[in-house]
């Protein structure tokens, strides 16, 4: 799944420190480390953490296939993912289009 990046900016414009570059880049989600109090994210709480841009079901469909996240932790049934690991892959992920 292409992340749709007027979905992005619809679902962090409540986020005022977002920088996003120009058309055709990377959004930069570096602000959302800020916000954060952990330097992990529980799998079930990823929609929590990038604004409900994607959910953890689906990172965990794409775990299943190689694809999700690198640094994953697992303690006992529960996963989480590195914050930095996980803005990395959600920034390489997105593509900034028609950014006014």
């Amino acid at each position: 799944m292409t992340a749709n990046v007027s979905k992005v900016a619809r679902a962090l414009s409540g986020n005022k420190q977002l920088e996003v570059a120009r058309e055709g880049k990377h959004a930069d989600l570096s602000s959302l480390r800020k916000s954060w109090p952990s330097p992990f994210v529980a799998r079930q709480e990823i929609k929590n953490f990038c604004g409900g841009m994607i959910s953890g079901k689906y990172v965990a469909n794409l775990d299943s296939r190689g694809l999700g996240p690198p640094g994953r932790i697992k303690v006992g049934r529960k996963v989480a993912y590195p914050v930095d690991a996980l803005i990395q892959w959600l920034e390489e992920r997105s593509t900034v289009e028609n950014a006014k």
